[in-house]
Protein backbone atom coordinates (compact mmCIF):
# COMPACT_ATOMS: atom_id res chain seq x y z
CA UNK A 1 0.00 0.00 0.00
CA UNK A 2 1.42 3.28 -1.08
CA UNK A 3 1.44 6.01 1.31
CA UNK A 4 0.66 9.96 1.43
CA UNK A 5 0.81 12.54 4.37
CA UNK A 6 -1.57 15.47 4.64
CA UNK A 7 -0.52 18.35 6.63
CA UNK A 8 -3.79 20.10 7.57
CA UNK A 9 -6.68 21.09 10.17
CA UNK A 10 -9.24 18.72 11.38
CA UNK A 11 -12.45 19.38 10.90
CA UNK A 12 -14.55 17.78 13.80
CA UNK A 13 -17.07 18.21 11.89
CA UNK A 14 -15.80 15.46 9.36
CA UNK A 15 -16.39 17.18 5.79
CA UNK A 16 -13.04 19.12 5.24
CA UNK A 17 -9.61 19.43 5.92
CA UNK A 18 -7.72 16.03 7.52
CA UNK A 19 -11.09 14.00 7.48
CA UNK A 20 -11.79 14.35 3.45
CA UNK A 21 -8.16 14.13 2.84
CA UNK A 22 -8.16 10.67 4.76
CA UNK A 23 -11.22 9.68 2.83
CA UNK A 24 -9.96 10.83 -0.26
CA UNK A 25 -6.76 8.78 0.42
CA UNK A 26 -8.84 5.81 1.15
CA UNK A 27 -11.19 5.98 -1.65
CA UNK A 28 -8.01 6.21 -4.18
CA UNK A 29 -6.07 3.02 -2.59
CA UNK A 30 -3.55 5.33 -1.09
CA UNK A 31 -2.69 4.50 2.73
CA UNK A 32 -2.74 8.12 4.80
CA UNK A 33 -0.75 9.54 7.34
CA UNK A 34 -1.43 13.02 9.18
CA UNK A 35 0.54 15.66 10.53
CA UNK A 36 -2.63 17.65 12.41
CA UNK A 37 -1.58 21.55 12.67
CA UNK A 38 -3.87 23.38 13.62
CA UNK A 39 -8.14 22.21 15.59
CA UNK A 40 -10.91 24.14 13.51
CA UNK A 41 -14.03 24.45 15.77
CA UNK A 42 -16.11 24.21 12.96
CA UNK A 43 -19.25 22.29 11.69
CA UNK A 44 -21.50 22.70 8.50
CA UNK A 45 -22.71 26.08 9.63
CA UNK A 46 -19.62 28.21 10.82
CA UNK A 47 -16.31 28.49 12.52
CA UNK A 48 -16.33 29.34 15.98
CA UNK A 49 -12.71 29.56 16.48
CA UNK A 50 -9.09 27.74 15.68
CA UNK A 51 -6.92 26.40 17.86
CA UNK A 52 -3.56 25.73 16.44
CA UNK A 53 -1.18 23.27 17.45
CA UNK A 54 1.98 23.76 19.65
CA UNK A 55 5.00 24.11 16.84
CA UNK A 56 6.72 21.17 18.58
CA UNK A 57 3.40 19.21 18.28
CA UNK A 58 3.35 19.69 14.66
CA UNK A 59 7.01 18.70 14.46
CA UNK A 60 7.09 15.47 16.57
CA UNK A 61 3.91 14.23 13.99
CA UNK A 62 6.08 14.92 11.28
CA UNK A 63 9.24 12.98 12.49
CA UNK A 64 7.08 10.02 13.61
CA UNK A 65 5.49 9.44 10.14
CA UNK A 66 8.63 9.60 8.09
CA UNK A 67 10.83 7.22 10.34
CA UNK A 68 8.29 4.67 9.56
CA UNK A 69 6.30 5.04 6.66
CA UNK A 70 8.14 5.81 2.98
CA UNK A 71 5.63 9.07 2.01
CA UNK A 72 5.42 9.37 -2.12
CA UNK A 73 3.48 12.24 -1.85
CA UNK A 74 2.56 15.41 0.39
CA UNK A 75 -0.74 17.67 0.35
CA UNK A 76 -0.46 20.74 2.30
CA UNK A 77 -3.87 21.83 3.52
CA UNK A 78 -4.63 25.01 6.30
CA UNK A 79 -1.41 25.90 8.01
CA UNK A 80 -3.16 29.00 9.97
CA UNK A 81 -0.20 31.37 10.43
CA UNK A 82 3.71 32.24 9.22
CA UNK A 83 4.95 30.42 11.88
CA UNK A 84 3.07 26.78 11.51
CA UNK A 85 4.17 27.56 7.29
CA UNK A 86 7.21 28.08 8.55
CA UNK A 87 7.95 25.15 10.24
CA UNK A 88 6.61 22.68 7.33
CA UNK A 89 8.54 24.42 5.15
CA UNK A 90 11.54 23.71 6.75
CA UNK A 91 10.53 20.47 7.71
CA UNK A 92 10.19 19.11 4.21
CA UNK A 93 13.24 20.72 2.95
CA UNK A 94 15.33 17.95 3.07
CA UNK A 95 12.85 15.68 1.69
CA UNK A 96 12.53 14.79 -1.88
CA UNK A 97 8.80 14.62 -2.57
CA UNK A 98 5.83 15.79 -4.32
CA UNK A 99 3.95 18.64 -2.56
CA UNK A 100 0.62 19.91 -3.34
CA UNK A 101 0.07 23.17 -1.39
CA UNK A 102 -4.13 24.37 -1.22
CA UNK A 103 -3.58 27.42 -0.01
CA UNK A 104 -6.31 27.01 2.84
CA UNK A 105 -7.97 30.48 3.78
CA UNK A 106 -11.43 30.82 4.11
CA UNK A 107 -13.64 27.90 5.22
CA UNK A 108 -17.02 27.60 2.88
CA UNK A 109 -19.08 29.30 5.10
CA UNK A 110 -17.16 31.75 4.62
CA UNK A 111 -15.47 32.31 7.99
CA UNK A 112 -11.88 32.72 8.40
CA UNK A 113 -9.18 29.74 8.62
CA UNK A 114 -5.93 31.88 8.78
CA UNK A 115 -3.76 34.72 9.97
CA UNK A 116 -2.96 37.31 7.38
CA UNK A 117 0.55 36.40 8.25
CA UNK A 118 0.07 33.21 6.84
CA UNK A 119 0.62 35.03 3.30
CA UNK A 120 4.21 34.93 4.30
CA UNK A 121 4.50 31.57 5.29
CA UNK A 122 2.68 31.08 2.11
CA UNK A 123 5.55 32.35 -0.29
CA UNK A 124 7.99 30.72 1.41
CA UNK A 125 6.33 27.50 0.66
CA UNK A 126 5.34 27.77 -2.36
CA UNK A 127 8.58 27.29 -4.32
CA UNK A 128 8.86 23.81 -2.75
CA UNK A 129 5.19 23.02 -4.30
CA UNK A 130 5.00 20.60 -7.23
CA UNK A 131 1.50 22.28 -7.69
CA UNK A 132 -0.38 24.97 -5.79
CA UNK A 133 -4.35 24.81 -5.91
CA UNK A 134 -6.28 28.41 -5.40
CA UNK A 135 -9.54 29.35 -5.81
CA UNK A 136 -10.02 32.55 -7.05
CA UNK A 137 -10.63 34.41 -3.73
CA UNK A 138 -7.47 32.45 -2.56
CA UNK A 139 -5.37 33.48 -5.56
CA UNK A 140 -6.44 37.26 -5.41
CA UNK A 141 -5.08 37.09 -1.75
CA UNK A 142 -1.78 35.55 -2.95
CA UNK A 143 -1.24 38.09 -5.76
CA UNK A 144 -2.55 41.41 -3.62
CA UNK A 145 -5.07 42.23 -5.90
CA UNK A 146 -8.15 41.33 -7.95
CA UNK A 147 -8.48 38.91 -10.78
CA UNK A 148 -9.47 40.87 -13.67
CA UNK A 149 -7.65 38.23 -16.28
CA UNK A 150 -7.32 35.44 -16.31
CA UNK A 151 -4.00 35.31 -18.02
CA UNK A 152 -2.37 37.83 -15.83
CA UNK A 153 -3.36 36.44 -12.50
CA UNK A 154 -1.87 32.79 -13.47
CA UNK A 155 1.49 34.37 -14.28
CA UNK A 156 1.73 36.23 -11.37
CA UNK A 157 0.63 32.85 -9.45
CA UNK A 158 3.81 31.66 -11.18
CA UNK A 159 5.86 33.74 -9.46
CA UNK A 160 5.30 32.56 -6.30
CA UNK A 161 7.74 29.58 -7.51
CA UNK A 162 5.90 26.19 -7.44
CA UNK A 163 6.27 24.31 -10.67
CA UNK A 164 2.50 24.38 -11.51
CA UNK A 165 -0.43 26.48 -10.79
CA UNK A 166 -4.29 25.25 -10.70
CA UNK A 167 -6.34 27.74 -10.93
CA UNK A 168 -9.74 26.71 -9.52
CA UNK A 169 -12.86 27.86 -11.50
CA UNK A 170 -15.43 27.41 -8.97
CA UNK A 171 -15.72 31.23 -7.19
CA UNK A 172 -15.88 32.56 -11.04
CA UNK A 173 -19.23 33.25 -11.59
CA UNK A 174 -19.08 32.85 -15.39
CA UNK A 175 -19.67 30.66 -17.43
CA UNK A 176 -22.96 30.15 -15.03
CA UNK A 177 -22.78 26.23 -16.35
CA UNK A 178 -19.77 25.15 -16.58
CA UNK A 179 -16.67 25.05 -14.08
CA UNK A 180 -13.58 26.11 -15.85
CA UNK A 181 -9.89 25.16 -14.10
CA UNK A 182 -6.88 26.47 -15.41
CA UNK A 183 -3.48 24.48 -15.27
CA UNK A 184 -0.32 26.91 -15.85
CA UNK A 185 2.99 24.91 -16.33
CA UNK A 186 5.18 27.90 -15.05
CA UNK A 187 8.14 26.78 -16.94
CA UNK A 188 6.75 27.47 -20.18
CA UNK A 189 3.43 29.15 -19.67
CA UNK A 190 1.68 26.23 -21.27
CA UNK A 191 -2.03 26.51 -20.10
CA UNK A 192 -4.30 23.56 -19.90
CA UNK A 193 -8.00 24.33 -19.86
CA UNK A 194 -10.54 22.10 -17.50
CA UNK A 195 -13.80 22.03 -18.24
CA UNK A 196 -16.79 20.42 -16.10
CA UNK A 197 -20.14 20.47 -15.43
CA UNK A 198 -21.17 23.14 -12.57
CA UNK A 199 -23.28 20.96 -10.12
CA UNK A 200 -25.66 22.86 -7.79
CA UNK A 201 -24.68 20.79 -4.96
CA UNK A 202 -22.80 20.97 -1.47
CA UNK A 203 -19.02 21.77 -1.65
CA UNK A 204 -18.25 21.72 1.81
CA UNK A 205 -14.79 20.01 1.63
CA UNK A 206 -13.92 20.09 -2.26
CA UNK A 207 -10.81 22.05 -2.03
CA UNK A 208 -9.45 19.27 0.16
CA UNK A 209 -10.31 16.55 -1.52
CA UNK A 210 -9.30 17.49 -5.12
CA UNK A 211 -5.86 18.73 -3.60
CA UNK A 212 -5.59 15.58 -1.56
CA UNK A 213 -6.76 13.54 -4.51
CA UNK A 214 -3.98 14.76 -6.79
CA UNK A 215 -1.53 13.78 -4.32
CA UNK A 216 -3.00 10.60 -3.91
CA UNK A 217 -2.56 10.64 -7.73
CA UNK A 218 0.83 11.65 -7.51
CA UNK A 219 1.46 9.38 -4.80
CA UNK A 220 0.79 6.16 -7.28
CA UNK A 221 3.20 7.67 -9.72
CA UNK A 222 0.89 9.08 -12.13
CA UNK A 223 2.08 12.71 -13.94
CA UNK A 224 0.81 15.83 -12.74
CA UNK A 225 -1.79 16.41 -15.66
CA UNK A 226 -2.84 12.94 -15.42
CA UNK A 227 -3.08 13.58 -12.09
CA UNK A 228 -4.80 16.81 -12.32
CA UNK A 229 -7.32 15.55 -14.94
CA UNK A 230 -8.42 12.35 -12.88
CA UNK A 231 -8.18 14.20 -9.59
CA UNK A 232 -11.01 16.76 -11.37
CA UNK A 233 -13.01 13.58 -12.56
CA UNK A 234 -13.27 12.50 -8.93
CA UNK A 235 -13.87 15.97 -7.40
CA UNK A 236 -17.10 15.86 -9.70
CA UNK A 237 -18.79 12.77 -8.61
CA UNK A 238 -17.79 13.41 -5.07
CA UNK A 239 -20.18 16.63 -5.41
CA UNK A 240 -22.55 15.08 -7.20
CA UNK A 241 -22.79 12.42 -4.60
CA UNK A 242 -22.46 15.02 -1.97
CA UNK A 243 -24.91 14.97 1.48
CA UNK A 244 -26.18 17.01 3.74
CA UNK A 245 -25.37 15.42 7.44
CA UNK A 246 -25.76 18.37 9.52
CA UNK A 247 -28.24 21.77 8.99
CA UNK A 248 -25.97 23.74 6.90
CA UNK A 249 -23.52 23.28 3.87
CA UNK A 250 -23.66 19.84 1.71
CA UNK A 251 -20.12 17.80 2.00
CA UNK A 252 -18.75 16.05 -0.76
CA UNK A 253 -18.86 12.14 -0.61
CA UNK A 254 -16.04 10.45 -1.80
CA UNK A 255 -16.49 7.47 -0.35
CA UNK A 256 -19.01 5.47 -2.60
CA UNK A 257 -16.57 6.16 -5.38
CA UNK A 258 -14.09 3.44 -4.15
CA UNK A 259 -10.63 2.44 -6.66
CA UNK A 260 -12.94 4.28 -9.40
CA UNK A 261 -10.42 7.08 -9.60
Amino acid sequence: MISAMSIAGSDPGGGAGIQADLKTFSALGVHGTTVITSIAVENTIEVRKVHPMPLGVIEDQFRIVMDDFDIRAVKCGMLFDREIAFLVADLLSDERVPLILDPVMVAEVGDPLAKRSLLIGLRKLAPMAKLITPNRDEAEKLIGRRISDVRGALEDLSRLGSEYVLLKGGHFAEPRDKVVDFLYECGSGKTTILQGSRIAKGTHGSGCTISAAIAAFLARSLSLDESVRRAKSFISDAISNSYKPGKGAGVVNQLRLGERG
